[in-house]
């Protein structure tokens, strides 16, 4: 498996967006959020994977 595609399932499950052009769409909208809400974001889902609710 591409370190490509692994990317882009690992993605795809964060987001809950199997559609490619949705979950590109997703991923340049956060590109444009600022730092503080992009690691707002990012605590947000590591608290769901690892089944924690934050």
């Amino acid at each position: 498996m591409k370190d490509t595609h692994l990317i882009y399932l690992i993605l795809a499950y964060i987001f809950n967006e199997f559609d490619e052009k949705k979950l590109l769409k997703k991923i340049y909208e956060l590109s444009n959020k600022s730092d503080d809400e992009i690691k707002e974001f990012l605590n947000k889902i590591g608290g769901n994977l690892y089944g924690s609710s934050k």
